[in-house]
């Protein structure tokens, strides 16, 4: 849950993730998520509304700036890979030798760990902040 971050927008915003597009659509379709709404919507000052995001979207929202539209998947595309490439190759520069020795899959396991966490908590909240007016606009 996101609260407002200024008086010129007052929203709540309630973010749901889900494993499958199909665990969404049961969720969407259950009597717990219907029964849920119909409480909520009698406090509220104008319906709610809803937006389905896929991917790595959510690389790109800032806590203190909840995002509303994503930004184009070329735009994402191109901050995603500045950010990638620096951490793979510094992962490879760092520990290529001794990942070199370890087989195939461990080593994919190992890497790839470290740069999925590098990427989400340390390369992508940065990118993101830096590249704000061009994702988003001004």
């Amino acid at each position: 849950m996101f609260r407002p971050v200024t008086r010129d927008d007052p929203e709540y915003r309630i973010i749901f993730k889900f494993a499958s597009a199909e665990h969404l659509r049961q969720w969407e379709q259950s009597d717990a998520r219907t029964s849920r709404l119909e409480d909520i919507e009698r406090l509220l000052s104008s319906p709610t509304q809803r937006e389905v995001t896929y991917g790595i979207a959510h690389w790109f929202e800032l806590p203190e700036q909840p995002v509303k539209t994503p930004p184009p998947k070329y735009k994402m595309t191109i901050v995603s890979w500045m950010a990638l490439y620096p951490i793979v190759t510094a992962v490879f520069w760092l520990f290529g030798e001794q990942l070199a020795l370890l087989p195939l899959m461990l080593r994919t396991l190992l890497v790839t760990a470290v740069v999925m966490v590098l990427m989400s908590y340390v390369a992508m909240p940065r990118m993101t902040r830096w590249f704000h007016r061009w994702l988003f606009g001004s």
